[in-house]
């Protein structure tokens, strides 16, 4: 037996199970947690990034605790735990990125109920970012979606305001990128009306829709499945132009972001464009009351229809899309001609229009001669003015065959008076 004796420490066996973040920047300061088993057995550990060693803190049994140092290396290094002295056991890889930021959000506004889907654009690409969350000033959310160098996250709900927008690892909770971004909450906008309520497909027409905080920096009306973006008269007032192509009603909804729409209101119709083909008669009395009758394709039925004479409005009515009638209005002047158009309701006129012409009122001076026998049979000179191609004469109730010699005069004959 020897006399000498050397001491001999016994340690207890450790495991590692996992660790996070595998990723970091190559300026190093990124905090890892190590989780495994038989950590607190010594109080001293080494977390090992490739070739460079960094002190670990044995947090509890379970928890080991280290950052990551800096690096030359962009890429992929091993990672592996020691105790001081001893060998190191590879757990797995880490990942060294350029120095990362946030440069970028879409929308970069959201109302304050949240539930907004906000695209953040990182300086460079990433991997393991779902393992990471965002931070909309002090709120958090969790990474839903990760493509190349943008991650997605929903805005959860806040109070009006700008908030700085960034991301931290979720487990480790520290800030992990840099941000100058900010995100605003704003008020919901809301609509009350719009006018026009319609317009004619492939025509364009400028919609102005009222109602309440139209204070974002993306407006946008939304006709349909058609967003268009916005001008804004006021907080209370915007418009848009909208060339609709779908025939029917769509719902109205306006966005502060060009994301985020309210709930469609009322129903915007679009309308097939008239086509005017002719009109019978092409004339008539300026005294008016001339029935008029417009063929034509896209005529609408149980629509409100105006013909328009000219500045003048007139009832219309059709019960084919090919067919339609009115009376045409008294006219206050002599003679002439307007544009006859087919509306819908009294402000649009779409389609082609045709001329109408207007005659100035007959008017007879002078029959000679004045009298003739009850045979009939004699001509008579009729003068006067207003005179027309078709103007017939009349003896009583009976008309008579007449022939047009000028706008003042005509040449009737006398028809037998038993006639």
């Amino acid at each position: 037996t020897a006399t000498n004796k050397i001491p001999f420490i016994f340690t207890p066996s450790w495991t590692v199970r996992n660790y996070y973040p595998s990723t970091g920047t190559v300026t190093g300061g990124d905090n890892l947690i190590v989780l495994g088993d038989g950590f607190a057995a010594t109080s001293s550990w080494l977390c090992w990034f490739g070739e460079i060693s960094s002190v670990a803190l044995a947090l509890n049994d379970e928890q080991l605790s280290c950052t990551s140092p800096p690096s030359q290396i962009v890429g992929e290094v091993p990672f592996a735990i020691s105790t001081v002295g001893g060998e190191g056991v590879p757990v797995g890889i880490f990942k060294y990125f350029d120095m990362m930021s946030v440069h970028g959000a879409f929308p970069s506004s959201g109302t304050v109920i949240g539930g907004t889907t906000v695209n953040i654009t990182l300086s460079s690409p990433s991997l393991d970012l779902t393992s990471f969350e965002c931070l909309f000033g002090s709120a958090v959310s969790p990474v839903i979606g990760v493509y190349d160098n943008t991650i997605t996250c929903v805005a959860p709900p806040a109070n009006v305001g700008k908030v700085r927008l960034t991301l931290r690892h979720a487990k480790a909770s520290l800030e992990a990128f840099a941000s100058a971004v900010v995100y605003e909450y704003e008020l919901s906008p809301s609509i009350i009306s719009f006018s026009p309520s319609s317009a004619v497909s492939g025509s364009p027409t400028l919609v102005q829709i009222s109602g309440s905080n139209f204070i974002g920096s993306a407006l946008s009306c939304r006709f349909g499945e058609e967003v268009i973006p916005a001008r804004r008269i006021s907080a209370s007032l915007i418009e848009c132009w909208v060339s609709p192509h779908i025939i029917g009603e769509t719902g109205v909804a306006v966005s502060n972001n060009g994301v985020d729409f309210t709930s469609a209101i009322s129903s915007f119709t679009t309308m097939a464009d008239i086509s005017l083909d002719h009109i019978e008669p092409s004339l008539g009395s300026s005294e008016g009351n001339t029935l008029v009758t417009l063929f034509g394709t896209n005529f609408p039925i149980d629509v409100d229809l105006f013909c328009s004479f000219g500045s003048i409005m007139v009832k219309a009515t059709s019960k084919s899309p090919t067919l339609a009638k009115c009376h045409s209005p008294q006219y206050l002047i002599e003679g002439g001609e307007v544009e006859l158009k087919l509306c819908y309701h009294r402000s649009l006129c779409p389609g082609s229009s045709i001329n109408f012409t207007y005659s100035a009122p007959l008017t007879i001076i002078k029959v000679s001669p004045s009298e003739g026998p009850i045979e009939g049979d004699v001509w008579v000179t009729v003068n006067g003015f207003g005179f027309e191609k078709n103007s017939v004469c009349s003896f009583g109730s009976i008309h008579s065959e007449s022939k047009f010699i000028s706008s003042s005069s005509l040449m009737c004959l006398l028809p037998p008076l038993s006639a």
